[in-house]
């Protein structure tokens, strides 16, 4: 399949900055759009590039280049010591995650439409504050796109997010939390469930930990899509067999709880649930 390169210049507006961005890109049909991403002029570490991608982001029939950046602001204040008034930086600092999307016109991406889909995140200087994970499709089957995204801080985040012209909806949030969320079809009706793997065991109730989790020290929280509800519920807790199973005995005997929640299990299906601690 012949594939025809196409260069555009996409013009960014931030803080009276003018950075220049050189994108060069081969574009394959509508469903593939492969992308090489260069700056140059004037750049601010607090702006990066944190995605790209291509899919109807905004339900309108047309289907986007989607640019997401990464803004960074810092939050400044000042106190008086003595005669002398002093400036500081606070920690944590802030982020916006913007989205710009752009349309194929007369063979050219055009500026479309820019949307800012997280405001005023927090992190701290020294993290990778990093996106992990961006989709783009119909993951409730109700005929509209939703977009699924993750970033890492020192904690996870992820959210699914439907976007409807201007309008933003919240359909998933998860609970700011170490654990990593992953979109999943269990029971094959082509609607995706959320899962949130490699949760401790203290996040259960009591009645959890002492049927579905005994002897578990990890946890997944399935989330189902509830049509009437219009946004993913939970569902269930079941113990994280994937993740238990490459847990060193160090790992599975020195955590925190251990003690308590292996007190009682029986050896024999200790080595089942943590065979690499048992080699």
């Amino acid at each position: 399949m012949k594939k025809a390169p196409i260069i555009i210049f996409l013009l960014a507006f931030c803080f009276g900055v003018i950075p220049w961005a050189i994108v060069g890109l081969s574009w394959c049909k509508e469903e593939k759009v492969n992308v090489e991403l260069e700056t140059e002029g004037k750049t601010r570490k607090w702006e990066q590039l944190w995605t790209l991608s291509y899919g109807d982001v905004d339900n309108d029939g047309v289907k986007d280049l989607v640019l997401g950046f990464r803004v960074h602001k810092c939050r400044i204040w000042h106190t008086w010591i003595g005669e002398d008034l002093i400036w500081l930086h606070e920690i944590p600092y802030q982020a916006d995650l913007l989205l710009q999307l752009y349309h194929l016109s007369e063979g050219q991406w055009k500026f479309f439409k820019q949307l800012t889909i997280e405001k005023d995140v927090d992190y701290h200087q020294n993290s990778r504050f990093q996106m992990t994970d961006f989709k783009i499709g119909d993951f409730n089957k109700d005929g509209f796109n939703e977009i699924f995204y993750q970033w890492q801080e020192q904690c996870s985040y992820a959210k699914i997010i439907q976007i409807r012209g201007n309008k933003i909806i919240l359909l998933y949030d998860m609970p700011s939390g170490r654990a990593i969320s992953e979109l999943r079809d269990l029971d094959g009706d082509g609607i995706y469930e959320v899962l949130e793997k490699g949760l401790t065991w203290q996040i259960a109730s009591e009645e959890e930990q002492e049927t579905i989790l005994k002897g578990h020290l990890l946890c997944i929280r399935i989330y189902k899509w509830d049509k009437s509800k219009r946004k993913w519920v939970f569902l269930k807790i079941l113990p994280d067999w994937e993740a238990e199973k490459k847990l060193t005995r160090e790992e599975v005997f020195g955590g925190i709880g251990a003690e308590e929640i292996l007190k009682g299990v029986p050896e024999r299906k200790l080595k089942e649930i943590y065979p690499k601690a048992f080699k």
